[in-house]
Order: structure tokens, then C-alpha cells, then sequence
């Protein structure tokens, strides 16, 4: 390091200064300064803190009143603060909750929070069902049912041992084709604002009941047909390639005597 070394003379005496340890105390300087600066921005950043725009009621809201876009007036707030208030609707979702209802009485100026609104009609397990039809639960036998192949949406053959006119019981498909609105108690996934995966999208691994959607009229019929039913009844799942069957969500025409009325109580 002799080379760093340079002798000055000021007057006093010679003096020896080392130019690598000036050089390095200057770059600690100039760390120590941008430590400094990125330090105080911080500071300043948290006391400013990020905005998000969430929402706030503009007037007050009784329970299965529907929001309006008029009824949510726009807020910019600090991220931070925000994090305690909940799980607010935020810049993006405002279409979604201004087509749901609160689900509790809100007040003029109460932030707007995912927890106060049910999910609109068509994301209601109960909007998934056609118009002018009623929904029917169905008993099955766990140990054959279709495990989690079947899906909320698919449509399945509800099968049946029955003895038609004194005949010898035989299996029937009683009813083709009907819409799958659940399985097991678990209907569609839920709205968008969970992110959780539903069992229904994953699908029910064993289950004793399905859902299904039928007009009311066959509705009736099917309890009638059910009481004349040996044991418990099976469901056949319907290729999604398939055209759906002109008699689709009909009983099959051959048990038509069976319709009318239920079995008599000796039969049960």
C-alpha cells in the first residue's frame, strides 16, 4: 500500500494520507446518506400511506334492500387503515354489489363490506333453477352413487326396481335426464366474493341425497312413482356429448299407471 501513500507538506511537518481510506469513507458516506433518504420516504409513505378507493352507503338500508350504484359513494383511504375495517368492496367490485341486497340494516356513510350483501339472484344456489320449475331432493344409496364425477350443472337418469301391472320387479329408468342443482347439500360454487373452492367444485366423494330440477307437475308424479319404488333408487350420469332426450325430465310413459296415485300403505 506504499503507493497510496503521499507525503504533503503543510508548513508543519510532512504528512501522510491513505487515498483508499478516504476513498471507502466516502462511500459510506454516501450509503449512510441514501439509507437516510430511503428511510425517511419510508416515514412519509407511512404516514401519507397508499390510497385504495373502497365505498361507503349513502343513504340508510333495510335487510333485502337492494344496492344501487347510486347508493355507493366512492372513498379514497390509507391502505393500512383499511386493513382493519374488514373485507370492504373495493375499486372493480362496485357492478357486483350494486346488483346484491344487504343482508342486515346499514347506515348513511358505514363502509360498504362484503359481509353485509347477499350474492345476486343468478349466484343464489336458488338461481340456477329454470323458470317455472321446482327443486326435488332425492334419496340415493351412497354406497352407488357416482362419487365426484358428478358435478352441480350435469344431468343424471334417476333408476328404479319396480313391478309394473303385477309384473316381476324389474329396473326402470324412471325419470331421464334431470338437472343436477346439488349434491350432497352442496350446491354451485360461490359468488366471487369467496376464493375458497366449494366441495361442489371439487366435487362430493360420497353423498345420500342429489337435487334436481323437475317441472311441478312431475313432481308429483315422481312422489306417486317413489312410493312404489323396492329399496332405494340409483342415478346414471348422462354424457354432456349427448343430444338431451326429446322426453327428457318425463316419467317413462310405461309407468304411467303408477302416477296417479301412491301405493297403498301395505306396499310401503
Amino acid at each position: 500500500m506504499a503507493e497510496d501513500n503521499v507525503r504533503v507538506d503543510n508548513g508543519n511537518g510532512p504528512v501522510v494520507r491513505n487515498w483508499r481510506l478516504l476513498l471507502v469513507a466516502c462511500v459510506l458516506g454516501l450509503v449512510v446518506v441514501l439509507v437516510y433518504n430511503v428511510h425517511i420516504s419510508r416515514l412519509k409513505s407511512a404516514g401519507k400511506g397508499e390510497q385504495i378507493t373502497v365505498y361507503k352507503y349513502t343513504r340508510d338500508m333495510e335487510p333485502d334492500e337492494k344496492i344501487t350504484r347510486k347508493g355507493l359513494e366512492a372513498a379514497n383511504i390509507p391502505k393500512d387503515y383499511a386493513k382493519g375495517l374488514g373485507r370492504l368492496i373495493r375499486k372493480g367490485q362496485r357492478d357486483y354489489a350494486a346488483n346484491s341486497e344487504v343482508n342486515r340494516h346499514v347506515g348513511k356513510g358505514d363502509w360498504v363490506l362484503w359481509g353485509h350483501i347477499t350474492s345476486t339472484d343468478i349466484d343464489k344456489p336458488s338461481g340456477q333453477l329454470g323458470s317455472g320449475m321446482v327443486a326435488v331432493t332425492i334419496g340415493i344409496d351412497p354406497h352407488t352413487s357416482l362419487g365426484r364425477i358428478l358435478r352441480v350443472g350435469d344431468r343424471v337418469n334417476v333408476l328404479g326396481m319396480l313391478s309394473v301391472k303385477g309384473q316381476k320387479v324389474q329396473a326402470y329408468r324412471i325419470i331421464k335426464a334431470l338437472k343436477v342443482l346439488a349434491i350432497g347439500g352442496q350446491g354451485p360454487p360461490d359468488s366471487p366474493a369467496h376464493s375458497r373452492r366449494g366441495a361442489s367444485e371439487r366435487g362430493v366423494r360420497t353423498y345420500r341425497s342429489i337435487t334436481v330440477e323437475m317441472k311441478p307437475e312431475v313432481s308429483l308424479q315422481w312422489a306417486n312413482v317413489r312410493s312404489y319404488v323396492r329399496g332405494i333408487v340409483s342415478v346414471e350420469l348422462c354424457s354432456k356429448r349427448d343430444r338431451l332426450p326429446d322426453d327428457a325430465g318425463m316419467i317413462d310413459p310405461a309407468l304411467g299407471g303408477l302416477t296417479e296415485s301412491a301405493a297403498p300403505a301395505s306396499l310401503r
